[in-house]
């Protein structure tokens, strides 16, 4: 800067003045600085680790996403295994049903003919007893008949034997007759033929043989 003169013209010579800058004390910014980008390093360090452990666990849940994926396609395929076996055994169901339904229909034909049979059967059971019943008092009267012919065949036995006894009887007394009669009378006897009872006897040896063909 140039100085004026007393009389006011301007000064013809001019002076230099040099001044020392006053530096200010940088230090405690610069530590604060420091300070601050050590925390800066600090915490770009805990984000780093942050991002590994991150990145660690992403890769995690991609190798598990991978193996829920495979999984889960298996589960697809299985399911879809499992549909077509379903698929089947509906379809076997059905026609287990349509087959039992059958069955039931034979078992209710074959029970209404278990009943017709069964009252078929007590039918002849009755109808059985019956002809027992008959079949006894025909035994019976056939044992009653049995005793009858019998007792009969032995009265006829009897008759015979003393109707034989009577002819023989009657045979020789017509032959002791014919003798007297040929003694009293000189004459021959004529046979067996002449006999005044030969029609009587025969008649009745006729009717005995009847009745013992009879009883027989």
């Amino acid at each position: 800067m140039a100085a004026e003169s007393t009389s006011g013209t301007p000064a013809t010579t001019t002076s230099m003045i040099t001044s020392v800058p006053v530096l200010p004390n940088l230090k405690p910014e610069l530590d604060k600085q420091g300070q601050e980008i050590e925390q800066i390093k600090v915490a770009h360090e805990k984000i780093e680790n942050s991002y590994k452990e991150l990145n660690a666990k992403y890769e995690a849940l991609v190798k598990a996403n991978s193996e829920i994926l495979k999984t889960f396609k298996a589960f697809e395929a299985g399911l879809k295994v499992n549909g077509d076996k379903l698929t089947i055994a509906e379809k076997n169901l059905e026609n287990l049903k349509v087959t039992l339904d059958v069955v039931n229909e034979a078992l209710a034909e074959t029970n209404k003919k278990a009943e017709a049979d069964k009252l078929i059967l007590t039918g002849l059971k009755t109808q059985t007893e019956s002809f027992r019943v008959k079949l006894d008092i025909a035994k019976d009267d056939i044992k009653v008949g049995s005793d009858e012919a019998r007792a009969l065949k032995d009265a006829l036995s009897i008759m015979r034997t003393n109707f034989n006894s009577n002819i023989t009887d009657t045979i020789e007394l017509k032959k002791s007759v014919s003798e007297i009669k040929v003694k009293e009378s000189g004459k021959p006897a004529e046979g067996i033929m002449a006999w005044e009872y030969l029609g009587i006897v025969t008649s009745g040896v006729a009717v005995l043989a009847l009745v013992l063909s009879i009883t027989k």
